[in-house]
């Protein structure tokens, strides 16, 4: 695991964020996400002055799905520049390997944590 940081530009004031009305049954699937993931160590509470809005979306199996907005905390954030790799030039790479790893994405979501005070 390693900490990401949220590198934010100078003039960047942080901000609070409308509150979405959740249901009462969103209200309680919300308080299930947070105390299951509090639990795990997944999240972590956060004295931040920066708020984005909470809010749920229904999976085609009918279950929620928790949302956060990050829209206005990303018009913030310097972005990395860092050119991404051509798609063919990564095949060429590939192309006489022996092994291939396939990798849990949602494994490798919860492990990039948000360095202490960028929370």
């Amino acid at each position: 695991m390693w900490d990401h940081a949220i590198n934010l530009k100078p003039d960047f004031k942080p901000s609070d964020c409308k509150v979405y009305l959740l249901s009462p049954k969103e209200q309680e699937v919300m308080k299930e996400f947070i105390k299951e993931n509090l639990a795990s160590g997944q999240i972590r509470q956060s004295k931040s002055p920066m708020a984005s809005p909470f809010f749920f979306i229904k999976k085609e199996d009918g279950s929620l799905r928790a949302i956060q907005d990050y829209r206005k905390l990303n018009e913030g954030t310097v972005k990395n520049k860092y050119p991404l790799p051509l798609i063919n030039k990564l095949i060429d790479k590939v192309k006489d390997v022996r092994y291939i790893t396939k990798l849990d994405i949602r494994w490798g979501y919860y492990n990039i944590q948000i360095r202490e005070g960028d929370e």
